[in-house]
Parts: structure tokens; C-alpha cells; sequence
């Protein structure tokens, strides 16, 4: 039934625009393609397909107007292959020109068949009506649709001056081979997606497939390939550009000839798209077999949230360790606003633009600092991962902008929880949260920490500070965030502590402060152990913050002494393998999830929970007598996720 109203109704409307000269016709096709491109079908995909192919290239205002242009080029398509049975000769001579006829004539008459290899390009339809024209019709290779009675009527429309349609399956391709043998010319359109195992290429800077047949059936049957592409000028006028010949040298080796020369093929198609970009048909999933990843990393300025995203994108590549064809790029983005009204206010303003925001990125133009934003509003992708609640609503956009897969670490914030992330990584110590297809639920958070490397890391910094034989405790101080900062009499009580630990247990001490310690613990730090003679080193990250030295005191230590205030920290000491000791230095301040999650690990004695009065104490039995070191990974679990993204 749907397949007889589709006829009629197609059958009406080519009836409607055959009572009209061609110009009226291809402006009212124009203005339909205008009015379609706003139904929304389908455009989405084209906006992410054009800004993904072009990254900067183009503003989001100049993308949606070549998405409109493309919608508006194929209804103008249709108009003319309505008009393709009352076409003649002088009609295609005065609308279509070919400026190198010549090369069509010299591979006919070279008597060996020519396989024609063209795209969703321009009027490709028309291509064979203006070939027939010469004299020389072409055999086209063709999927059937899907109502059989539609299908029909379209191939009696290409049909109509000698050119022959061959159904792309079984018995009726032995028809190209015979086509081929009598020195007849094969139409192929050669740009869309091959399937999961079709020919690799690389198509606009990224790795997909493309069909085999287009190359592979001149190169078994001797036939010439030469790149065809029809570029509409404008209204009903065209030119056909047919370019030189791709010269099939056969090696021996099929596979990588077919590679070798579809690449060849996908190169000149994608000039003539680099060139004419509103005239290929951007409407289909040409990426769905997409091996190359670009991965967005948005920062909020914040070393903890940005290291975590990173974690995830090295956990990402380790997908190549079983599918070498997989390509990951990473690119990491500071997200800076404009001032903290901006920031607070923010969230609810990318809340109410969301669905509307692909395509208008530059309505974000007052909230952000111009680099950042010029960064974030060119950027493509196929992968967004943000950490921390400030990021989060363009974590949500760029996904929108680029129809990218989103992970998000943390759990989310209101509004942004009503979302669902691609992707969600929440520590267990988040509240309300269950573990879900889209939800994995951590025991600590992502860690670039890997005790293989720290392992030779502190090996090389115990050479260079003469500590070989020595134990050593390193010292990891945070500092002031949000609501919180250490007490200064608790910050002297627990350097009295640690000096009195030193006496007693005979250790080294390394210690760094982060950019959040406040200055007056900075100079206090400087001022007790500058020239401590346990004290082998003491960096002051505000003042000079070597490349690499977390790590490095990791694996140079037995234990690690970590503030309360860094989630992250404590995650990469418990990664890292080895004793962690969490030290409160402020009596309240920290959400209470930051509690949850140290006594969680507690509880299960993966680390110890210190205050100034009882850590000399902890320190020494940490020391002393050590437990069974438990290194928590949930590297595994991530990757399985990682995998049906």
C-alpha cells in the first residue's frame, strides 16, 4: 500500500513540474529544499559530517547554509530526472557541457570497456542521460529501493535514452563482466561507506572504507577507470569533469592494489568536494566505519580533573592493542570564562540554548575569553571527555555540535544530570548513582598513574638524589578549593608530628606543595626545611614545578602521605601501589562525598586515615610494619565500556 501511494504521489508531482518550463521548475525545487532543510531530517547528521570533514574551516552559520544548498541541489536533482524522457540531444548539449569530451572517445575507442567512477555528487543521474547523448550509453550499477513499484518508475526515468540499470547482487553483476568484454562503459559511484570490512582509506584525514567493486572490477577485467563528477553551475546548466585516467598498474597482490587505487580514486572525489563542498551528499553516515578517533579533552584549568581525562584517552588507545586499525588523537581545550558571574550563570543559559545550539556556537561568544572560545567553536570530533562540573555543559554541547560520543567523569550536576552521558565514569563514593549501561562505577578515579613506569621513575630519582638504600616518605600537599583550606594550627601540629617521625624512624622526606598551598605554608615549608638534612627534596609548585615529579617521588617512596582535599591524588596513590596515608588537616570544609570515598578505602584497608595528633604514630606503622600492599585498578572495567562506544 505505501509502496502504490509513493507511485502515484511521485508520478503526480513529476507531472506538475513537466507542465513547467525547466527554470520555473528548478526555483520552485529550490525553495522546497530551502523549506526542507528546516523539517530537520537528516541535518543534524549532515551539520556533524561537514564540520567533522572541514574542522575551522567554516563558521557553524556558513555549514548550515551549505547544508540548505545541499538540500535544495537534490530537489533541483529530482526536477531533472522528472524531465529525463523528454530530454533530447540539443536540451543536454545546451545544459550540460563537457569540456574534455575527449577522453571519453579515446577510452572507447581503445577497446578494452571503461569503468566511469563517480558520486552522490552534483546531477550524478544525469551523468548517463548526457553520456547517452554521445552516442555511448553506460551500464550503471544500481541497489534496488525499497517499494518495488517506485523503483520501477526511477529506473524506466534512467532507462530512457539506452543506458542499462544492473541490480548490485548475484547473477545480474555477471552483466557488468559482459558489458565490460563488449567495450561498454560501467558507471560506479564509488563514495559511500564500505561496511566493516571494506577497503581501508583515508577520506578527508580519516581512516573508514570504501567499496571494493569500483576498483576491484577494472582491475580483474582490464577495463580503464577514469573519475567522473558532474558539478551543477547553476540552475539547469552543468559541467562534466572527466579526469585523467587512473593508470591500474597490477602488482600481484589484488588486496593492495584495490587499496592502493581506491585511495587514488577517494583522493581526487574528495578535491572535487574540498572544492564544490555543498554538491556531494552529505546526508548519510559516509564515517559509520570511522577508525580514526579525535578526542576532545575539555580542561577546566584544574591539574587533578585534566590528568583524569587524559587517563581515559590512554585508556582509550589500549583499544588499538586489539584492533591496530584504530587511530586516537587527542586534543585538550582550557575552557575560560570571561569572569565568575559568567561561570555561575553559565549552567543554565547552555541548559535552556541545548537543543538548538548545533550550528550556533557563536550565541557563546559573551561568556567565554576569545582564544578559549575560538578553540572550543572549531573544534572536531568523535570523542568528548570533560571533568568537573564547570565543563560540563560544553561537554554536552560539543557532543551536540559534532554528534560525538560524550564521557563524562564525576557524576553529573543538576540541570546536566536529566542528560545521559555516552559514558559515565562516577566514583562509588558518589551518592545516588547505580551502575548501568552507560554508568561504571569506579572505586577511585581514572589515574595516569602506572606502576611499571613509576616503578623505574622513583628508581631514577633515588640515583639522582643518592637514596638507594634509604626509606622514604613523600609528602603530597594540596590546598585551598572550594570552602576549604588547611588550619594553620593543625598544619604546624602535623610538621611538629613529621619532624618528631623523622628522628625516631630514620627516613628520608620528599615533599611538593600544589598551586592551590597558600603562601604563608609555602614560606613556613621553606623556612623549617630548606636545609633540613632528611629532607632530599622539597618543591614548591608555585615557584617551579619540575616536569614528571609526582611520579617520581611515587615510585621513589614507601609511603605516601596525601591531604584530604585532592580525590585525584589520593586515586593515583592507591594506584600506584603502594602505602597511603590520607591526613586531615581542616576540621570541615570538604563535601561529604570526599569522606565517603577515604573511609570507603579505609574500610577495606587500602589506605590509612591520619590527623596531626595520631600521625607520627600511623607513619611508623606504616613503616614498620607494612600490609599487604592492594593496588586498586579499575582499568579493565573501563575498557570494556570504552569498547561499545
Amino acid at each position: 500500500m505505501i509502496d502504490f501511494i509513493a507511485y502515484w504521489l511521485v508520478r503526480g508531482v513529476a507531472a506538475f513540474f513537466l507542465i513547467l518550463p525547466i527554470e520555473a521548475g528548478l526555483a520552485i525545487a529550490r525553495v522546497i529544499g530551502w523549506l526542507a532543510a528546516f523539517t530537520q531530517i537528516r541535518v543534524a547528521l549532515a551539520y556533524a559530517n561537514i564540520k567533522n570533514a572541514f574542522p575551522g574551516r567554516f563558521t557553524g552559520r556558513q555549514i548550515r547554509r551549505i547544508v540548505r544548498q545541499n538540500y535544495m541541489n537534490m530537489l533541483q536533482n529530482l526536477v531533472e530526472m522528472f524531465w529525463f524522457p523528454r530530454m533530447t540531444k540539443e536540451f543536454a548539449e545546451k545544459y550540460v557541457t563537457i569540456p574534455r569530451m575527449d577522453r571519453y572517445f579515446s577510452c572507447k575507442e581503445a577497446g578494452e570497456g571503461t569503468a566511469l567512477l563517480t558520486a552522490h555528487f552534483g546531477n550524478w543521474e544525469y551523468l548517463n542521460i548526457r553520456t547517452c547523448f554521445l552516442g555511448i550509453p553506460i551500464y550503471v550499477l544500481v541497489r534496488d529501493q525499497k517499494f518495488p513499484k517506485l523503483n520501477g518508475y526511477l529506473t524506466r526515468l534512467r532507462e530512457s535514452h539506452g543506458s542499462v540499470m544492473i541490480r548490485n547482487k548475484g547473477a545480474e553483476l555477471r552483466e557488468i563482466m559482459k558489458a565490460i568484454k563488449k567495450n561498454e562503459m560501467i558507471g560506479f559511484l564509488g563514495d559511500q561507506q564500505g561496511g566493516k570490512n571494506g577497503v581501508p582509506v583515508r577520506f578527508f584525514a580519516r581512516m573508514t572504507t570504501s567499496p571494493a567493486g569500483p576498483i576491484q572490477i577494472p582491475l580483474r577485467t582490464g577495463a580503464r577507470a577514469i573519475p567522473v563528477f558532474i558539478v551543477r553551475e547553476h540552475g539547469p546548466y552543468h559541467t562534466v569533469h572527466v579526469e585523467p585516467e587512473l593508470i591500474l598498474e597490477r602488482s600481484g597482490d589484488e588486496e593492495k592494489d584495490v587499496e592502493k587505487y581506491t585511495q587514488a580514486y577517494m583522493n581526487v572525489l574528495e578535491q572535487f568536494i574540498s572544492k564544490y563542498p555543498d554538491q556531494w551528499v552529505w546526508l548519510h553516515k559516509r564515517w559509520k566505519h570511522n577508525w580514526t578517533k579525535r578526542v576532545v579533552i575539555l580542561s577546566d584549568g584544574k591539574a587533578g580533573h585534566v590528568n583524569q581525562s587524559k587517563a581515559v584517552f590512554d585508556l582509550l588507545k589500549k583499544i588499538q592493542e586489539t584492533n591496530p586499525r584504530f587511530e586516537f588523537q587527542s586534543k585538550v581545550i582550557e575552557i575560560r570564562y570571561r569572569s565568575p558571574f559568567h561561570k555561575a550563570v553559565f549552567p543554565m543559559f547552555a541548559f535552556l540554548a541545548m537543543p538548538f545550539i548545533q550550528g550556533r556556537l557563536d550565541w557563546l561568544r559573551g561568556w567565554f575569553e576569545a582564544g578559549s572560545l575560538k578553540e572550543f567553536g572549531t573544534a572536531a570530533c568523535d570523542i568528548v571527555i570533560s571533568c568537573g562540573s564547570s565543563v560540563l555543559p560544553l561537554n554536552y554541547m560539543l557532543k551536540r555540535e559534532c554528534l560525538a560520543k560524550n564521557i563524562v567523569i564525576m557524576k553529573p550536576s543538576l540541570p546536566f544530570s536529566l542528560f545521559r552521558a555516552d559514558l559515565n565514569l562516577v566514583p562509588e563514593h558518589d551518592s545516588g548513582v547505580k551502575e548501568s549501561e552507560q554508568v561504571v562505577l569506579t572505586h577511585v578515579t581514572p589515574s595516569l598513574i602506572q606502576v611499571d613506569q613509576i616503578k623505574v621513575a622513583g628508581e631514577a630519582l633515588r640515583r639522582e638524589l643518592n637514596l638507594d638504600h634509604h626509606r622514604i616518605v613523600s609528602v603530597f600537599l594540596g590546598g585551598k578549593t572550594k570552602g576549604y583550606d588547611f588550619s594553620k594550627s593543625r598544619f604546624d601540629e602535623f610538621l611538629k608530628s613529621l619532624n618528631q617521625a623523622m628522628e625516631k624512624n630514620q627516613f628520608e622526606l620528599l615533599m611538593t606543595t600544589s598551586r592551590r598551598t597558600g603562601a604563608q605554608f609555602e614560606n613556613e615549608l621553606k623556612e623549617k626545611y630548606a636545609k633540613q638534612n632528611r629532607v632530599s627534596l622539597l618543591v614548591i609548585a608555585n615557584e617551579h614545578n619540575p616536569e614528571g615529579i609526582v611520579t617520581k617521588m611515587m615510585g621513589a617512596s614507601d609511603v605516601l602521605v596525601v591531604t584530604e582535599d585532592s580525590v585525584s591524588m589520593i586515586s593515583e596513590g592507591v594506584a600506584s601501589g603502594k602505602s597511603v596515608i590520607v591526613l586531615r588537616l581542616a576540621k570541615s570544609g570538604l563535601a561529604q562525598k570526599h569522606y565517603r570515598f577515604q573511609e570507603k578505602l579505609a574500610s577495606q584497608g587500602i589506605l590509612r586515615i591520619a590527623t596531626p595528633e595520631n600521625f607520627s604514630e600511623i607513619l611508623e606503622k606504616e613503616l614498620n610494619h607494612p600490609r599487604n600492599r592492594t593496588v586498586v585498578d579499575d582499568t579493565q572495567k573501563i575498557i570494556e565500556r570504552l569498547q561499545r562506544l
